[in-house]
Order: structure tokens, then C-alpha cells, then sequence
């Protein structure tokens, strides 16, 4: 026990337990789920929840963790000898060794997207030129507009898209003015002979196309997407008709194509074999390299330069979204409640986060818990965790928001809405190369950060119960790990021989081996981890003996009696009765769901 190394400060402490929470959780998840639910009603359900249940387990983990001073699988050990209380922690050590299998995949995409917004890479990724009507652009009634791609003017570079019109415009001008994406404009002759030729096409596909609202009589019938063989992406056509029986106005209409550029894009790299692989190894040869070099000179020291970092970052993003036009409807959206917008499975999912954002049920607060002294107020601690990792989710959400309102981009965007939405997004912001490569920057430290605490979480089983060096077990299971990840990237793409055992996997479940792992672990392990540690507490460990450990280092809180007030007794047995209880009717919940078809909520 004392030769066990242990945080070199109270700081260093709550910054690695923050950055463990940190995560592309938070930065990605949390967005596109609060975008999907109704915005700031969600997020009020999520905050609630984060008290209720995520601060119980956190103090929990913690109290067990400096307890015992090992890692979950000894630490449920020692606590209850000669039981299956061990098991708890077995499935802590499992549950990081599946996440991080898939994790570090997603960690490669976040780094080679770092380096292509530094690059400039998103500028071809960007949502569509927007088309300017000039004054007198009226469409006659039941008339036709389209719009056609020309591509790739000789004495222009290659990065420029110019839209050609054509068809039956009816304008003053025998010509139109194209503004192109470095804001100069050209103007483009005004073709009537090609009118018979783009009358019949077929195989369009629709796209989300924006048009002043009032406009009713124009509809965006066809439109039709061609990726290029210079890789430059753009619109063959647009066809907008005219259902009314006067003639419409389009004069200073601006049509914004919403492009499907970026899904393509990034659709394409996941699919794809060697690259990102490449990109996964690296991420975890970062993570091993963190590991290698203990809890302060590794997991300490760079959770210190990270945080503040990550923190300055995220007030910077927001404020930029701020100041853009129209980027304050972000805000309102994010904190302005509309609870007509929450439904029965918003409030199931707003549970289910809350759990999972804070890294809870794979013991990486008991491993971190276990390298505290006696003297660490965990109450405290426990609580600067929490709001760090609620205020950078806030931020998060600040940051996004306010740019995809700024653009009229629809918020409820998905998981697509870091790697698809936002890539189409900077390049039409002014300096967005800058403000693309500050966001990736940012989400790559909020994912190293997890990656490395859910790492120690294996790496410490092997130092505490098998007497491993730190380096040996660090590497192996990094390396074994690594493996894994590669069969979850390689079942993203087409079917390989190197992928032959994803591939099967996937035939099986149904879902890729990628899905698998990450739900496997999100819905089952981690939920039933956390309702164990909160059973443990309150049927084996006992709430007296978890009030002594949590009262240690509270100062003038502390106490020198043996047994706890009847008040304090029957208010931590409550709390953790309500975070068990609400955690297995997740649990539940998901079960049902998947057996029957059918949830009891959702």
C-alpha cells in the first residue's frame, strides 16, 4: 500500500477525473442528442439527472476506490472476500477493454480530421455555393427554373464551382451573376438552347434545399449530386417550379444546396481499408505512450496541460458562435425550454447519458479513486468533476449550436453533425480553416483524455492482481486492444479478407462488429456496472461504512463517532436506491425493447 503511487495534487486529481469524463461524449454525443430531443428541455432533463444519478456513483466509485487503494477487481475483492462481488469489477476491466476497442477508432478519425481542417481540406466539403438571384428573376406560372453545374472553367483553378443557368428563366438580363466562394463574382451567358435537352432526367436524388419560406408556390423538385472525378463535388442541376398561377419573384432569393459532400467524404474514409487504421494506431500509441509514464508524470501531467486547454478552446468556439448573425437562436434553443418538444424516450435517453458521459460502471473513478489519499475530499472533488464535465457539455453545445443556427443548418443533424455537418460548415465561415482546426484540436484532447483513463482501468488489473510492470501490461493490452480496433474499423468497410472475421460477426448480429462493441458496452455493461456498484454499496459495503470512508478529509465534517446519524444513513440509502432504481430501468427498458420489439418508454 505505500509503495502505491498516488496524484501529486488535489488539482491534478480533479483534472484527470474531469478529462476521463471529458469526452467525445460530451463534445459529440451530447449536441446531436440535445439537437434530436428538443433542445433545452432535454438539457434540462440531462442536468437533473446528472445530479440525481451521475453525482451518487461518482462519490461512490470513489469512496470505493480510496478505500481499498486497488484497482475494481481487487478492490470489490478486498471489500467482499470470498464472493462474486469480484465479478463487479471483472466486468469494470471487460467494459474498458470493449470501449476502448472501438473508442480508439473513432479517436484516428478525430486526428486525421484535425489535420485535414488544418489543411484546408474542408473548403471542397462546404454545403453548396449559394445562388444569388439578381433583380428581375421571375419564374411565369406553371414554368420551370433550372439550374445547371458547369465545371471546371479552363482560366479558373480547380477549386472554384460556377453554376450555369438554364431552361426557361424569364429575366431582363440575358445573363446571371454567380458569386463563387471566394466572393467574386463572374457572369455566366444565359443558354436557351439547352433547354431541350435538360427536359427529361432521370435518377435524381432529393436534398434539403433553403428557399424563403414564403415563397410556397416554388418547390425543389429534382436535384441531382455528382462527385467529380478531380474529387471537386458539386450540383449537376436544380429544379425549382413555379405551382402558382401568377408569376413568382426570386430577386435577391439566395438558394443555399445543402450538399451531401461531406457525408460522401467521410462515408468513403470510414469505408475505407489502410487509412484508418493507420490513423487508430497512432491514436493508441499516444494513449500507451500516456499510460507508460505512471499516474503523475503521465496521467497528471498531461490532464494538466489538456483541461485548461480544452476549457479555453470551448469559450473561445462559443463566443465565436455568438458573434456570428443569427447565432444567438442557438442559444435560446440550447437554454430556452420547450417541453412540449420532450417525449417518454427523450427522457429515457437524458437518463441514459447522464450515466454515461461521466464514464461510470468500468471502474475508471474507482482506479482513479484508488491513487487518492486520505486526506482528499471526495465530496468535493466529486462535485468539481460533475460541473467541469456539465460546463464543458454546455459549452459544447454553445460552440455548435450557435455556428449551425448562423449557417440555417437543421440542428437535429444526427451523429453525422461533428463529421458530416460541421466539415460543410467552417469553410463558410471567414478564417474557417482556423476556426475548423481549433474545433477538431479541441475534440481530439476531449477524446486522448478518456482514452487514456479507460487504458489505466486495464492496466492497473495487472499491476494490483498480477504484479505486472506498468510498461509490460500498458503495452500488451494496448497492443491486444489496438487488434480489436482494427477488426471494428475494418467491419465499416466492404468486405476484405483481413476482415473476414468482423465481416462474419457482422452477419450474425446483424449490425457491424463496430456497432456491437459500442453497443454492447453502452447499453448492457456500463448500466449494469453502475447499478451493481450502487447495490454493493447499499446491501454489502453498507452505507455506515461508506459514510465513514466519504467523511475522511472533510475537515470540520468529519466525525469521530463509528456510526453515522440516522438522518445521514437514511438520505444516502435513498439517493442510491433512486440512482439504482432509475439506472435498471434503463437496463429494463433496453431489454424489453430488444426482446419484444417494443419499450416500455420510447
Amino acid at each position: 500500500m505505500q509503495s502505491r503511487e498516488q496524484w501529486g495534487s488535489r488539482l491534478g486529481f480533479i483534472l484527470a477525473a474531469s478529462g476521463s469524463a471529458v469526452g467525445i461524449g460530451n463534445i459529440w454525443k451530447f449536441p446531436y442528442i440535445a439537437g434530436e430531443n428538443g433542445g433545452a428541455a432535454f438539457t434540462s432533463v440531462y442536468l437533473l439527472c446528472i445530479l440525481i444519478v451521475g453525482l451518487t456513483i461518482v462519490i461512490a466509485e470513489f469512496v470505493i476506490g480510496r478505500k481499498t487503494q486497488l484497482s475494481p477487481v481487487g478492490a470489490f475483492e478486498k471489500l467482499a472476500p470470498d464472493s462474486g462481488w469480484k465479478w463487479v469489477g471483472f466486468l469494470g476491466v471487460a467494459s474498458a477493454f470493449v470501449i476502448l476497442s472501438f473508442y480508439g477508432v473513432v479517436g484516428g478519425w478525430i486526428m486525421r480530421y484535425t489535420l485535414l481542417a488544418f489543411l484546408g481540406g474542408f473548403n471542397p466539403l462546404q454545403e453548396g455555393i449559394n445562388v444569388s438571384f439578381p433583380d428581375n428573376t421571375i419564374i411565369e406560372p406553371n414554368e420551370s427554373f433550372l439550374i445547371t453545374n458547369q465545371v471546371l472553367l479552363d482560366k479558373f483553378p480547380s477549386s472554384y464551382k460556377i453554376f450555369k443557368y438554364s431552361g426557361k428563366l424569364v429575366s431582363k438580363d440575358e445573363s446571371i451573376e454567380i458569386m463563387t466562394r471566394n466572393n467574386r463574382k463572374y457572369k455566366i451567358e444565359y443558354d436557351s438552347k439547352k433547354i431541350a435537352e435538360n427536359q427529361k432526367i432521370e435518377n435524381v436524388s432529393n436534398q434539403d434545399t433553403i428557399l424563403d419560406t414564403s415563397l410556397h408556390s416554388i418547390t425543389i423538385k429534382e436535384i441531382d449530386f455528382k462527385l467529380f472525378k478531380d474529387e471537386t463535388i458539386g450540383y449537376n442541376y436544380i429544379l425549382l417550379s413555379n405551382s402558382d398561377s401568377n408569376y413568382v419573384d426570386l430577386s435577391k432569393q439566395i438558394l443555399k444546396t445543402n450538399s451531401e459532400a461531406s457525408g460522401i467524404e467521410f462515408g468513403s474514409y470510414i469505408e475505407s481499408t489502410w487509412i484508418p487504421i493507420f490513423w487508430q494506431i497512432f491514436f493508441m500509441l499516444i494513449c500507451i505512450f500516456v499510460i507508460v509514464n505512471g499516474v503523475k508524470g503521465g496521467i497528471e501531467k498531461w490532464s494538466k496541460i489538456m483541461m485548461p486547454i480544452i476549457i479555453l478552446l470551448l469559450i473561445v468556439l462559443a463566443f465565436r458562435g455568438l458573434t456570428l448573425p443569427g447565432g444567438i437562436k442557438g442559444l435560446e434553443f440550447l437554454f430556452f425550454p420547450r417541453f412540449d418538444d420532450l417525449t417518454a424516450s427523450s427522457i429515457v435517453l437524458a437518463l441514459g447519458h447522464s450515466f454515461f458521459t461521466l464514464s461510470l460502471g468500468m471502474g475508471t473513478m474507482i482506479t482513479y479513486g484508488s491513487y487518492l489519499n486520505r486526506k482528499q475530499n471526495l465530496l468535493n472533488s466529486a462535485l468539481w468533476v460533475i460541473a467541469l464535465d456539465t460546463a464543458i457539455a454546455m459549452l459544447a453545445g454553445v460552440a455548435i449550436f450557435t455556428t449551425v443556427f448562423a449557417q440555417g443548418v437543421d440542428p437535429a443533424g444526427g451523429p453525422g453533425l461533428i463529421f458530416t455537418v460541421l466539415p460543410s460548415i467552417f469553410p463558410a465561415l471567414a478564417y474557417g480553416t482556423f476556426w475548423g482546426t481549433l474545433f477538431f484540436a479541441l475534440l481530439f484532447m476531449a477524446a486522448l483524455t478518456s482514452a487514456i483513463s479507460i487504458l489505466e482501468v486495464v492496466t492497473a488489473y495487472f499491476i494490483d492482481q498480477k504484479g505486472w510492470s506498468r510498461e509490460k501490461a500498458t503495452i500488451q493490452f494496448g497492443a491486444v486492444i489496438t487488434i480489436v480496433g482494427i477488426f471494428c474499423s475494418l467491419s465499416l468497410g466492404s468486405f476484405n479478407i483481413t476482415g473476414f472475421l468482423s465481416e462474419g460477426i457482422s452477419k450474425i448480429l446483424g449490425e457491424t462488429f463496430f456497432d456491437v462493441m459500442d453497443n454492447l458496452s453502452s447499453k448492457y455493461m456500463l448500466p449494469i456496472g453502475g447499478l451493481l456498484t450502487a447495490i454493493f454499496i447499499l446491501y454489502r459495503f453498507g452505507t455506515v461504512n461508506f459514510i465513514k470512508e466519504l467523511k475522511q478529509g472533510m475537515g470540520e465534517l468529519n466525525i469521530s463517532s463509528d456510526y453515522s446519524t440516522i438522518t445521514e444513513h437514511y438520505t444516502i440509502k435513498g439517493i442510491l436506491f433512486i440512482a439504482a432504481f432509475v439506472v435498471g430501468f434503463i437496463i429494463l427498458n433496453e431489454v424489453i425493447a430488444v426482446v419484444t420489439g417494443s419499450a416500455i418508454i420510447g
